[in-house]
């Protein structure tokens, strides 16, 4: 048992007298500081003020001072920096090349020049004390990686021990020598921070087999330049030796001074070595393939170059080597490598390729005008025209006699909406008591689940139900401010009705194994922080402290959705059965196989045989917090179960009257740097201005299609006064309606009777009268195979219940603005330019309007009804598709279409107006003057004559 004036941890690994002080340096509880004089310790569990300085170095290694009187705290998740009672934090960042290249911090050092060294697991640092960032020298020069001790001799040389060795580092010039056990050290693994510099300027490091001592000076490293030669070529990992048949070597590699090889063959790796092996431990080459490389590669265990696939060309292979500088060594030994091209890339194949393509080129464009030619040949003639006029009020009467019927049947809606508002209300609390005796009736063979949903739901229902009536029997009586207050109170109560049958229904998913288990990088300090801003104002209810000790950079594999539910069932428990004004704490600890997530509370406590009965899934008892709430135990038994899906547990740990806690143990899944990338769930956009597009629903016709009368009626609710609604109870009953009436767009339920949502969607999109119609569905479920089936299926949107209303209207209106889009397209392009025309005129439908109207237009009996015929519709059914695709009636289609050709026959200016009014399907030249001069504001004579002027054909 600790005391207040003791060390926080039995693992001490460093202690620096400062001043009058020792600082202690604890693996696994932080830093102590001991007063010698009074004999006493400071931590963070007994300093507040100075908690969280001495808490972060949780695992120190060393504690160094530097010349300014600062503290360097190493430790193995990170180096801290303590500068007048403020912490600085440098932790590794893969985003980051400035950060520390390591979080397990080795030792630290500051040479003479006042330059801090920091060793790591990593390799060797150098901090920059401007921009408060670090050089990762490993990335400079060849230094080892795992760092032990750091000296410095008097020339400014780093002499730095590892487990390879010592290596002397220049600074300056970041050259390096290693030296092993092969020159005399007692071994090449040396121990972390054992060193020392004598006054006299010699160097002792400990290892495994003692220690080596040496003076610095007297260490000479001679410098020896080598004749390098080659000894082996591989191409395509083949070993080629001379005169075999590949045909590459005549003589061996070591006398050849160049090589030729295929564009196919340039994958290859040449070896070396070198004559004099005096200096064989220490000997270092490097190598340069010009015309290809910038700069040298230095190599030292691994003396071959390796080269692929490389572009055809000339290169000069050169290495050289020594034991000791490089930069200087003139022992060179060059090869010659040429790569020859394949025979599409040579300048002959080039010139016949481009005179292929380019004859190709113009014997399409020949054949493109022959057929464009030939089009404008078989043009019919002798078109004669009857009255269009008489159609189009026609198909405008009719247009105006259904949006009349529809909205008939919208004011008989809205006469019943006021008493369906009202009454809404109580249909809704009605709803609810069936469903909870229905409940009840299956829970007779399951008692622990009735206890469950009776003691979840009980106060939401009971608001909703009391409120309701409220509203039903005193609606007179009570003013606007009364009823929005009652309203909100019930909506509040609804959705916290849903939230809790969403609980129950993951719960019960869990019983029957079908819960979906889906674990993501997670951390542990964001999602505590989350848990505790969700149920601090309970707490702050009760004035109970939270105090969060969690770490901050504990990362692991986790089910996140599942550690939420198990963090807020802990903390939620915790504050139930807590005494007002006590306190909460929350603590994590880290193994290398466990995560322990604490949850210790100051409440009644527990007895052990309570703690067994709420952990037995068939025995389940309430009991009263102490404030009266009520619990089952049904949040523990949540997150035991959860926690067994991740193969972690739970522990409790309790005392009558002294307070509980409880321990989720989960497995320490590492997480990988590249693990924390994420990606962000799908949000539901709703970005459409809603009032400033509601115009685009005004004469629209929208189908809804649901089983259940009340959520029809609701989203009929949302969108009343803003377009046309008619409403089908089941999947057949709306297929037939949508060939019926033909709406605008179309929102289905996905479960329902007859005919699901999914087979009505993949019917209407299969149907050529109804496959141009968006179709919205709508689901409860959140599973992505019906999202994927609704997609399959051919649907424009798929939405999951519940929904904001608001976010339902903006997708409406997103697809009808994109249908918009899509039409006015269609107009604009709709042209008898016939290049135009078969670039454009994409969709199967249109192009089939198109050629009739094109083999019908002289044809003076020519009509929407036997347009509509040839295509195989009713004259309803092609009015509702044409205009729904093209944005305009038939009858204008056709009426612009006639107009267009005479407007290209008078620029031709080979026929009299008269002819060409005939030609064009116009009996009468005067009715044809006035449609011509409405859409070119001047008659057919009078646009020849501006024609004649301006010398235009």
């Amino acid at each position: 048992m600790q005391s207040s004036n003791s060390l926080s941890h039995n693992q001490v690994k460093d202690i620096e007298l400062i001043g009058e002080k020792l600082y202690i340096a604890t693996y696994g509880d932080g830093i102590n500081i001991y007063d010698v004089y009074k004999n006493q310790f400071t931590n963070h569990l007994n300093n507040k003020q100075l908690s969280d300085i001495l808490y972060a170095p949780l695992f120190g290694n060393q504690i160094y001072r530097d010349v300014q009187n600062r503290i360097w705290v190493a430790s193995i998740r990170g180096l801290y920096l303590i500068d007048d009672n403020k912490v600085k934090t440098f932790v590794y960042s893969p985003s980051d090349s400035a950060s520390i290249n390591s979080n397990h911090v080795v030792t630290i050092y500051q040479d003479k020049k006042k330059q801090i060294w920091i060793g790591t697991k990593k390799g060797l640092n150098l901090y920059d004390e401007v921009s408060g960032k670090f050089l990762n020298m490993n990335q400079m020069s060849r230094l080892p990686e795992d760092v032990k001790a750091i000296l410095e001799d008097k020339k400014g040389n780093l002499w730095i021990s590892s487990n390879i060795g010592i290596t002397k580092f220049n600074p300056v010039s970041l050259e390096t020598v290693q030296f092993t056990e092969a020159d005399g050290l007692q071994a090449n693994e040396f121990h972390e921070r054992s060193c020392l510099l004598t006054k006299s300027g010699k160097m002792y490091f400990g290892g495994i087999n003692g220690f080596s001592a040496f003076f610095p000076e007297d260490i000479e490293v001679s410098n020896t330049e080598s004749v390098p030669y080659l000894t082996e070529l591989r191409v395509l990992n083949q070993i080629i030796k001379p005169n075999d048949k590949t045909g590459i070597l005549n003589k061996n590699i070591m006398f050849c001074d160049e090589i030729t090889l295929p564009y196919n063959k340039s994958t290859f790796t040449i070896e070396f070595s070198s004559i004099d092996e005096s200096h064989a431990q220490r000997l270092k080459y490097a190598y340069k393939m010009e015309n290809l490389d910038k700069s040298w590669t230095y190599v030292e265990d691994n003396n071959k170059a390796y080269f692929t696939n490389l572009d055809p060309g000339v290169y000069y292979f050169k290495v050289k080597a020594a034991s000791g500088s490089l930069k200087n060594s003139n022992q060179i030994r060059m090869l010659k490598v040429t790569i020859t091209p394949p025979i599409w890339a040579q300048f002959w194949f080039k010139v016949f390729a481009f005179v292929i393509i380019t004859l190709a080129v113009f014997y399409y464009v020949q054949r493109k005008i022959w057929r464009l030619e030939k089009m404008k040949k078989e043009l019919a003639k002798d078109v004669r025209e009857r009255t269009f006029e008489i159609e189009l009020q026609k198909d405008q009467l009719e247009d105006l006699a259904d949006k009349l019927q529809f909205q008939n049947l919208t004011l008989r809606e809205h006469q019943e909406q006021l008493q369906e508002t009202f009454s809404e209300l109580k249909i809704q609390s009605d709803e609810l008591k069936i469903a909870n005796s229905e409940l009840k009736k299956i829970n007779e063979t399951k008692n622990k689940l009735f206890s469950l949903i009776a003691h979840d739901l009980k106060g939401p229902i009971g608001s909703i139900k009391s409120f309701s009536s409220l509203l039903v029997s005193d609606y007179k009586d009570l003013d606007d401010d009364e009823i929005v207050d009652y309203l909100e109170i019930i909506q509040d109560s609804s959705h916290a009705s849903v939230e809790m049958f969403e609980n129950l229904l993951e719960w019960a998913r869990s019983q029957t194994e079908t819960v979906q288990f889906k674990p993501e990088a997670v951390n542990l300090k964001e999602i505590i922080s989350n848990v505790i801003e969700f149920q601090n104002l309970t707490a702050s209810n009760k004035s109970i402290q939270i105090v969060d000790r969690v770490g901050k950079n504990i990362w692991f594999y986790a089910d996140k959705n599942m550690l939420l539910t198990i963090l807020r069932n802990l903390i939620s428990n915790s504050i139930k059965f807590t005494n007002e004004g006590g306190a909460i704490t929350i603590q994590s600890d880290e193994t290398d196989t466990e995560i322990l997530i604490s949850v210790k509370d100051t409440g009644i406590g527990m007895t052990d045989k309570r703690i067994n009965s709420i952990l037995n899934k068939e025995d389940q008892h309430s009991s009263l917090g102490t404030e009266g709430e009520k619990g089952v135990g049904l949040g523990l038994t949540i997150c035991k179960e959860f926690l067994q899906i991740h193969g972690g547990k739970i522990l409790i740990e309790s005392e009558l009257g002294m307070g509980t806690t409880i321990i989720a143990v989960l497995p320490n899944k590492k997480v990988e740097s590249k693990d924390f990338v994420t990606f962000p769930d799908a949000v539901e956009s709703n970005d459409i201005d809603l009032q400033q597009n509601a115009s685009i629903l005004k004469d629209k016709l929208l189908l809804i299609i649901d089983d259940n009368a009340n959520s029809r009626h609701a989203i009929k609710h949302s969108l009343k006064n803003k377009c046309e609604i008619i409403e089908a109870k089941n999947g057949l009953q709306g297929i037939e309606l949508a060939k019926e009436k033909m709406p605008d767009c179309i929102i289905s339920d996905i479960i329902m009777p007859e005919k699901t949502g999914i087979e009505l969607c993949r019917e209407l999109k299969a149907d050529k009268f109804t496959n141009f119609i968006p179709i919205i569905l709508l689901t409860s479920s959140k599973e992505e195979i019906h999202k994927r089936d609704a997609y399959t299926a051919g649907a424009d949107e798929f939405i999951t219940k519940p929904f904001n209303p608001e976010m339902l209207e903006s997708r409406i209106i997103n697809l009808l603005i994109k249908q918009e889009n899509i039409k006015k397209m269609i107009r604009e392009s709709i042209s008898l330019e016939e290049e135009s025309l078969n670039s454009t005129i994409n969709n199967e439908f249109l192009q089939k309007v198109h050629d009739i109207a094109n083999l019908h237009i002289n044809d003076s009996e020519f009509s929407i009804e036997f347009l509509a015929s040839q295509l195989g519709y009713s004259r309803y059914q092609f009015f509702r598709k044409f205009k729904a695709i093209v944005g305009q009636t038939p009858v204008e289609y056709i009426l612009n279409y006639r107009l267009q050709k005479a407007e290209i026959l008078l620029r031709k200016g080979k026929l009299r107006v008269s002819e060409i009014a005939y030609e064009t399907g116009f009996s009468n030249p005067k009715y044809f003057a006035t449609t011509f001069r409405k859409k070119y504001g001047m008659t057919p004579s009078e646009y020849m004559e501006k024609r004649q002027m301006a010398g235009l054909s």
